[in-house]
């Protein structure tokens, strides 16, 4: 189904629409209008998980510094009720912080762990800039052409 025209191959014809300007999605994620559509996310093969555990560690931090500083002037104080808050804020600061980098942890493992998979589903597929669709030509991983909404999809929901 691809056909060649002047400039090189013109891609594969899309099942949904009928238009014959559909490109791998490897392609479609680095070519023209990708910025403009948000194309090298929402056609990523899975979630980009590699900072999020430093981000958030950071951030938790900064929030436990703020619950010390405050435990810090009710004590030169001599105001308890800051003392106390500061304290509260800190360990609460601290014990967030330590839970959601956990998760962030697994989240990271689930991802790498299923990067083959969706790896085997992203690079067969095609994406219709005309219709906003991604396809596998004949049908292969997986038949009906997907409609890509505007917010974030990846491939790794389908692996």
């Amino acid at each position: 189904m691809e056909s060649e025209g002047a400039g090189g191959p013109a891609g594969m014809v899309c099942p949904r629409c009928g238009e014959a300007t559909a490109r791998t999605v490897e392609q479609a994620r680095g070519g023209k209008g990708a910025m403009r559509d948000d194309l090298y996310d929402r056609l990523a093969p899975g979630p980009d998980k590699t900072r999020d555990g430093c981000m958030h560690a950071a951030q938790g931090m900064v929030l436990t510094g703020t619950g010390v500083a405050l435990a810090y002037t009710g004590v030169q104080q001599g105001r308890s009720l800051f003392t106390i808050a500061g304290v509260a804020l800190a360990l609460l600061c601290v014990i967030g912080t330590l839970v959601v980098v956990r998760g962030d942890g697994r989240e990271k493992a689930a991802a790498e762990a299923g990067a083959q998979r969706a790896d085997r589903v992203w690079r067969p597929a095609y994406y219709c800039s005309g219709c906003s669709s991604v396809f596998c030509p004949g049908g292969t991983p997986w038949h009906p052409p997907l409609w890509a909404p505007p917010h974030r999809t990846s491939f790794y929901a389908l692996a």
